[in-house]
């Protein structure tokens, strides 16, 4: 029996001792696997994060569209902002400038692209395109990067260029490229006909004008006056006369013109009247570029035109010019004009964020101050005439503040809704006066009743 109980406790050592080494074993090998799995994970987010800091190295690319609407090579002007921005911002963010043409060229060109699925990030169009730009849901509202801004930023623009560029409380672009028309004089010839100034009032501008306009062998040789008239600019041309007169073509909504009001017409019989009855200014169609030829070569006495044009006359005028507001008949002087900075929406907002770089980049002092004198545009905030660059510039030529100051009584451009439609409705009915083909009332009235149409529905 002892022998037997010896036997049972061997075989029950025996058996424990298996059980503890497979128990063992199984043990080791768990650890061995989730040993095995825990440094797969790390290395799985090393490489992860290796491929994220890859990534974020990869400077930020936009597309930046822009367009030329007047004369002097200011297009390479642009492009050396954009050089000079890509240089401070190496390895950051690239901007790829493109030339698109014409305000309107460069506004089809961006519908096109946004359509596509590929808008471009950032662009300046007319300050009136913002009804089409918001209504097709195409830009980005500025105000929470302002917000990021100290207040003095948004209030060192001038009040003037900030108009209209509000929908809905919400504001959705920045000035950069703005304009007015002013009138252009030949000193000399002014002199020599005996006009002591330049006109200020609609009386004067007919007084000087006709003694301006200068005839050889029954031909006009010189003409007192000459105002672009005609194409789809037309309206832009125009409404200057209309704010002279007291009136303002559109509501502030957008949803309403006064194209039939009786100052419209009585402003637009003034226009017509200074070729047709006054004859200080040649009948029919005048073309935008060809004003200023004329006025370069002597042809013309007086000219209004863009302020953006004043480089361009500065540099190539063979006499001493002069520049001041346009004559007024009790209202304001002038229409703003030009284009602003609008930021895209369906883009990444690393890009709409590097987008703001750049727009605070063309707008600081020392860029709008040497964009004003380059080109004749109005450098859009105060801070840029305290540059001692712009400061020195306007002392010895007081021309360049002309703009600036008229902005004082400045009127808002036309801006409507589905503006195109609008805008081309007052161009074509203008098109009818010039050529003579209707009647002034009959123009407007046909004008009001077709930019109604276009604005049903607003």
């Amino acid at each position: 029996m002892k022998t037997n109980n010896k036997s049972l406790f061997a075989l029950v050592f025996v058996l424990l001792l298996t059980l503890f080494t497979i128990t063992a074993c199984g043990s080791s090998e768990d650890a061995s696997s989730s040993e095995d799995e825990t440094k797969s994970e790390e290395a799985n987010k090393e490489t992860e994060e290796a491929s994220e800091e890859v990534s974020s190295d990869k400077p930020v690319e936009l597309e930046f569209y822009y367009p030329v609407s007047v004369g002097g090579a200011i297009a390479e002007k642009v492009e050396s902002y954009v050089e000079q921005f890509n240089q401070q911002n190496e390895g950051k963010i690239v901007v790829n400038p493109v030339f698109a043409g014409s305000y309107a060229d460069t506004l089809t060109k961006a519908k096109t692209a946004t359509e596509a699925g590929n808008s471009p990030d950032l662009g300046i169009f007319l300050q009136t395109d913002i009804f089409d730009l918001t209504d097709l849901d195409y830009v980005e509202p500025v105000d929470e990067f302002i917000a990021q801004e100290d207040e003095s930023f948004i209030d060192d623009f001038y009040p003037a260029l900030l108009d209209g560029s509000e929908i809905g409380g919400k504001r959705y672009s920045l000035p950069f490229q703005r304009s007015t028309q002013v009138l252009y004089y030949n000193k000399e010839v002014l002199k020599e006909a005996g006009v002591e100034k330049a006109p200020e009032t609609w009386d004067e501008l007919v007084e000087a004008g006709q003694k301006l306009v200068k005839e050889e062998n029954g031909e006009v040789t010189r003409w007192g006056l000459q105002v672009p008239m005609g194409g789809p600019m037309g309206y832009w041309n125009i409404q200057p006369f209309a704010l002279q007169n007291g009136v303002e073509l559109a509501n502030p909504e957008g949803t309403e013109v006064a194209f039939n009001d009786a100052k419209t017409i009585e402003a637009v019989q003034f226009f017509y009247d200074l070729a047709h009855e006054h004859k200080i200014m040649p009948e029919g169609p005048q073309g935008w570029g060809d004003i200023p030829t004329n006025f370069l070569a002597g042809n013309t006495a007086m000219m209004v035109h863009s302020t953006g044009s004043l480089t361009n006359v500065k540099e190539k005028a063979e006499f001493d010019f002069g520049v001041s507001m346009l004559p007024t008949n009790g209202g304001d002087r002038t229409n703003l004009g030009g284009g602003n900075l609008y930021i895209f929406k369906d883009i990444p907002q690393e890009n709409k964020d590097a987008a703001w770089e750049f727009i605070k980049f063309l707008t600081s002092p020392e860029i709008a101050a040497d964009w004003s004198m380059a080109s004749g545009y109005i450098g859009v905030t105060k801070s840029a005439y305290e540059t001692p660059e712009l400061k020195a510039y306007v002392e010895e030529f007081p021309e360049a503040a002309v703009a600036r100051d008229q902005l004082e009584e400045a009127g808002a451009e036309l801006a409507t809704h589905n503006n195109g439609k609008v805008t081309r409705a007052f161009s074509d009915e203008i098109d009818a006066v010039i050529t003579g083909s209707k009647s002034v009332e009959d123009a407007m009235n046909d004008a009001q009743e077709n930019a109604e149409r276009a604005l049903k529905g607003f």
